[in-house]
C-alpha cells in the first residue's frame, strides 16, 4: 500500500497510518522540514520518504509558504487564507480557546502580545476578554490579525506536483491533502484520477470547496463523501458527523457529487466560519 502525505506537519497523519497499515509505504511532504528532524523515522524501517517540499499546480518552481512560528498547522502557501480563514476572522470557539490559554498584553508595548500558562488567577470571563481585545485592537479579527501576522516567517522552497509524484513513486493508494487553503492548487497538479483520495475543507472558502469538487469530478471520481464537525449537529442526510472533524482514516459514507453538494449548501456558513472536516473521493 502506498500512501502520499500532503502537508504532514508533526506526521501525525503518518503515524495514523502506520499503525492501520503496517506495512505500508508513505511518501509524506511539508516544507517545514523541522519536524523530520525531530522526528523518529526510523520506526518505519525504511517505508517512509520525505520531502522538503510544496505540492503544488507546477514542479520545479519556487514557492513561499507563510510558517507561523506559533502555530505551525496555521501555516499556508495560500493568500486567501492568511487574509480570509477563521484563524484571522475568527470564531467564538477560537476567541474561547485564547481567552483560556492565557493571553495578556503587555502595558509597554500595547501591540505586543503575551501569553501566560493557565491558572485561574488570569482566567478572565470571554466578555470581559472581549472588551479587553476591543479597547486595545478596535476589532477582534485586528487582535487576530496582529497574533497572526506577529508570528510568521516566509520559507521559499521547490515545488513538486502530484503527477510528478506519481512518476516517481508510484501510484498510491490514498492521498491525504492537508494544507490549509491550497488544496486547489495542490489538485490542479494531478491530472488523471487516483484510487481514493482525501481533502481538508472549512466552510469560509465555499467557492474553492467547490472547485476541489469539480477537479476530482473532471479527472472521474464518483463517489463522494463528508466527514465533518458541524455546529448544528448531526442533522445532515448526505454528510458524515464527525465530532472531532477529520479522526484519521475515518471515511464518510459515500454519495453522488450533487448530494453532497446539496447538503452542502445547507451546511456551509461563510461568516460564521465553524464548520469544517474532510472531503472524500474515490
Amino acid at each position: 500500500m502506498l500512501i502520499f502525505d500532503i502537508g504532514s506537519n508533526r506526521f501525525a497523519f503518518t503515524d495514523a497510518c502506520r499503525e492501520r497499515y503496517s506495512n505500508c509505504n508513505i511518501v509524506a511532504v511539508d516544507p517545514i522540514y523541522e519536524f523530520y528532524e525531530n522526528y523518529d523515522a526510523i520506526k518505519h524501517e525504511g517505508r517512509l520518504k520525505y520531502l522538503n517540499k510544496i505540492v503544488s499546480d507546477k514542479s520545479n518552481s519556487t514557492e513561499t509558504i507563510q510558517i507561523n512560528i506559533r502555530e505551525p498547522g496555521m501555516s499556508s502557501a495560500s493568500s486567501d487564507f492568511m487574509n480570509k480563514s477563521r484563524f484571522i476572522k475568527g470564531n467564538d470557539h477560537i476567541l474561547t480557546d485564547y481567552r483560556k490559554n492565557g493571553i495578556t498584553f503587555i502595558n509597554e508595548n500595547p501591540d505586543k502580545i503575551s501569553w501566560l500558562p493557565f491558572s485561574p488567577s488570569n482566567l478572565v470571563d470571554t466578555k470581559t476578554f472581549k472588551k479587553a481585545i476591543i479597547n486595545r485592537f478596535e476589532t477582534i479579527d485586528g487582535f487576530l490579525k496582529t497574533i497572526y501576522f506577529e508570528n510568521l516567517v516566509p520559507r521559499d522552497a521547490q515545488t513538486i506536483t502530484l503527477d510528478k509524484m506519481i512518476e516517481l513513486y508510484g501510484q498510491p493508494d490514498l492521498i491525504k491533502i492537508d494544507v490549509e487553503g491550497y488544496e486547489g492548487t495542490v489538485l490542479r497538479g494531478l491530472t488523471s484520477k487516483t484510487k481514493k483520495l482525501c481533502f481538508e475543507w472549512s466552510e469560509e472558502f465555499p467557492e474553492e470547496l467547490n472547485n476541489c469538487i469539480t477537479i476530482l469530478e473532471n479527472l472521474g471520481y464518483e463517489k463522494f463523501g463528508v466527514l465533518g464537525y458541524f455546529e448544528e449537529g448531526d442533522i445532515y442526510e448526505f454528510l458524515t458527523y464527525d465530532p472531532a472533524g477529520d479522526t484519521f482514516l475515518k471515511e464518510p459514507d459515500y454519495h453522488s457529487a450533487d448530494k453532497i453538494r446539496a447538503d452542502l449548501l445547507k451546511c456551509v456558513d461563510v461568516h460564521r466560519r465553524i464548520n469544517w472536516g474532510m472531503v472524500w473521493a474515490k
